[in-house]
C-alpha cells in the first residue's frame, strides 16, 4: 500500500514541477517538436527572446518602392517608425512626393493625420497597416505570439542554394483578437545559422514571396536590411517584382527598473529636471510627473504621465510642446525646455511645477 501511494505522489510532483516549468517556457505551447528547436536556434541567432522582451523604445527608418507588373514605378515612400513597446505608443510617419501622413496608435485607438489634418478611417483598416509593420520588425520573435498555428514543413533549397527549413504560420483572426488577418505564411530558416531567409504569404487575393536580402545589426538584435517582394503563382513561380525595401537607421534603448525620486517641497514654484523615462514625486503635495517617452523624430513632443490625487487618476498627456501649459488641478505644469542627445531620445527635459490658484 506504501508503495503505490509513494509512487502515485511523485507522480503528482513531476506534473507540478513540468506546469511550472511550461508557464515560464515561451516554447510551451508549441507541439511541434522540430518548429520548437528551429524557433529557439533562430530566436538566438537573431538576439536572443531575453533581449527582445527588454526593448523600451525602437526607431528605424524605411524606404520602399513599389512596381507594376510592366516594371513601371507605381510610388515611391519614405517612413520613419517610432515604437514605445512599454506605453503601446506606435508612430509612422510616411511621406511621398505629395503629402506627409502620420498615423498614430496609442493602447487600441488609431489616429490618421495627413498634412496636419486629421482624417476619418476605418479603424481597422488602420489597425491592419499598423500591424503589419510591427509583424515585419519583429521577426522571428512573433511567430511565439498566442493562436499561431505552426507546423513544420520540411526542408527546402531556396534561390540562392541555401538549405532552409520551412515552418507554415497559420492566423485566424475569428478566433484570436491579436491576430489581424487570416493570412498564412512560410518561414525559411537557414539550416546552419537559424536566420530568416525569406517568407511567403498567401492572401486573399495574391500569393507573394519576400527575400531578406542584408541584414542590421542593432544592438543585441538582428533586423531586416533590404528586401525585395515578387508576385508568384501557386506554385511559387515568380511573377514580377512588386516591392523593394530598405530598413536603416535603427535605435533602441532597454527598460530601466528606475525608481521614483523623491523630491521634498512645499514651494510655490518648483523646477525640475526630469531624465528618460524617470519618475519625480512630490510629497506633501499629491502630485507626480514621470517623463515617459519621447523622440528624435518627434523633437517638438514628449510624453508626460500625470498622476494628482486630487482628480483620482491618471493622464496620459501627448504632443506637449515647449512652453505650453497644463493646468492639473490644483497644480499647472509648464514645459520649459529640451536637452538632446546627439541620436537617440531625450535626455532630460526641464519642467516648472507651479500651484494653481485661480
Amino acid at each position: 500500500m506504501f508503495r503505490p501511494l509513494m509512487l502515485l505522489l511523485l507522480i503528482l510532483i513531476a506534473l507540478c514541477t513540468c506546469q511550472v516549468e511550461n508557464k515560464d517556457d515561451p516554447y510551451a505551447h508549441i507541439s511541434d517538436n522540430m518548429v520548437t528547436q528551429v524557433l529557439r536556434k533562430s530566436i538566438e541567432h537573431h538576439g536572443g527572446l531575453d533581449n527582445w522582451n527588454k526593448i523600451n523604445t525602437l526607431t528605424y527608418r524605411k524606404d520602399f518602392e513599389l512596381y507594376t507588373e510592366s516594371g513601371q514605378m507605381e510610388k515611391s515612400l519614405q517612413q520613419w517608425h517610432n515604437y514605445a513597446y512599454a506605453e503601446n505608443a506606435f508612430y509612422i510617419i510616411t511621406k511621398d512626393s505629395l503629402h506627409k501622413t502620420t498615423t498614430i496608435k496609442v493602447n487600441d485607438t488609431i489616429e490618421k493625420i495627413i498634412d496636419e489634418q486629421k482624417v476619418e478611417e476605418d479603424q481597422t483598416k488602420l489597425s491592419k497597416q499598423m500591424n503589419t509593420s510591427l509583424y515585419v520588425v519583429s521577426m522571428p520573435f512573433k511567430l511565439l505570439d498566442p493562436g499561431v498555428r505552426l507546423s513544420y514543413e520540411g526542408e527546402e533549397t531556396i534561390e540562392t542554394k541555401q538549405r532552409c527549413h520551412v515552418i507554415k504560420a497559420e492566423y485566424n483572426s475569428q478566433e484570436n483578437e491579436n491576430h489581424s488577418t487570416d493570412d498564412t505564411w512560410w518561414y525559411y530558416f537557414d539550416m546552419e545559422t537559424g536566420r530568416v531567409l525569406a517568407n511567403k504569404v498567401k492572401t486573399h487575393d495574391h500569393w507573394s514571396l519576400i527575400e531578406n536580402l542584408t541584414f542590421v545589426q542593432e544592438g543585441d538584435i538582428l533586423y531586416n536590411g533590404k528586401r525585395t517582394s515578387y508576385r508568384i503563382d501557386s506554385t511559387g513561380q515568380k511573377l514580377y517584382r512588386r516591392a523593394s525595401y530598405d530598413y536603416y537607421d535603427y535605435k533602441s534603448d532597454h527598460r530601466s527598473e528606475q525608481p521614483s525620486r523623491r523630491v521634498e517641497t512645499n514651494e510655490v514654484d518648483h523646477f525640475a529636471t526630469l531624465d528618460t523615462n524617470e519618475t519625480i514625486t512630490l510629497y506633501n503635495d499629491s502630485l507626480s510627473v514621470e517623463l515617459k517617452y519621447s523622440s528624435k523624430h518627434f523633437p517638438d513632443k514628449v510624453w508626460l504621465y500625470v498622476l494628482s490625487e486630487e482628480i483620482g487618476e491618471s493622464r496620459k498627456i501627448m504632443n506637449i510642446r515647449k512652453d505650453d501649459t497644463l493646468q492639473v488641478t490644483p497644480y499647472k505644469i509648464i514645459i520649459k525646455d529640451k536637452y538632446y542627445k546627439p541620436s537617440s531620445a531625450f535626455q532630460s527635459v526641464d519642467i516648472a511645477i507651479t500651484k494653481y490658484n485661480e
